[in-house]
């Protein structure tokens, strides 16, 4: 691209040696990708101008006319306003350079006028702003999915951890079986001492009866009685 600039320069120094002087400062002009940009020509009694970039013509327009398009690059993107300024249309970045206006005026004089043209980025197409937009909604979606499944597996598991509590808590104890001396315990010599038995021992007498009935003959029982 460097080049192609430096060879426009110097084509275009060489052209004002030859053709006449320049009509003005080189002018800056700028457009954005399938948009249109006008160049314009401030200049009267026009009989007819020559356009020129990167070394070769590309179109000849005469006010109040149509354009007449001399390369195929540019074809169907050119047109013209009522005093002979060119308009480009669907600009792309293959249209930014230097372009040069040669103007021959109805006295016969001539002088060329320079343009930078540049071509920067254009607004993102329809399509793209929609997919945009669906993909930013798929994305806010899809988190709150996410966050909801969090917050109903986090409540679950509180709920568990509650009713796991709440069982272990408040379940009461079953008593301890009561075991009872039987009969087989009294009755089979288990040391008073190991059961914890009270012995209590109740003397009784039997009157033995003699023939003479004395005192002497009395036989105490004895009997031992558990409790």
């Amino acid at each position: 691209m460097e080049i192609f600039y430096l060879h426009a320069i110097v084509f275009l120094h060489l052209q004002n040696s030859v053709l006449g002087a320049s009509c003005g400062e080189r002018r800056n002009v700028s457009g954005i990708e399938g948009g249109d940009v006008t160049l314009p020509v401030d200049q009267t009694d026009i009989r007819d101008i020559s356009w020129v970039t990167d070394m070769r013509p590309i179109a000849t327009t005469e006010p109040g006319k149509p354009v007449a398009v001399r390369g195929k690059f540019h074809k169907g993107r050119l047109d013209v306003t009522a005093d002979g300024s060119l308009i480009i249309t669907n600009l792309s970045r293959e249209d930014q350079g230097i372009y040069s206006a040669n103007i021959l005026r109805q006295t016969s004089e001539q002088c060329t006028q320079l343009y930078d043209l540049m071509v920067c980025d254009g607004p993102p197409s329809s399509a793209s702003t929609v997919q945009s937009n669906h993909n930013a909604s798929f994305s806010f979606a899809e988190r709150t999915l996410t966050f909801m499944a969090v917050v109903v597996s986090i409540t679950l598991l509180l709920v568990i951890i509650v009713v796991v509590l709440f069982f272990k808590y408040h379940q009461k104890p079953s008593p301890s079986p009561t075991i009872s001396p039987s009969q087989n315990d009294l009755t089979a010599g288990v040391n008073c001492e190991d059961t914890g038995w009270k012995e209590n021992v109740v003397y009784s007498y039997l009157d033995i009866k003699q023939k003479d009935d004395s005192r002497e003959d009395t036989v105490w029982k004895e009997n031992v009685v558990y409790s």
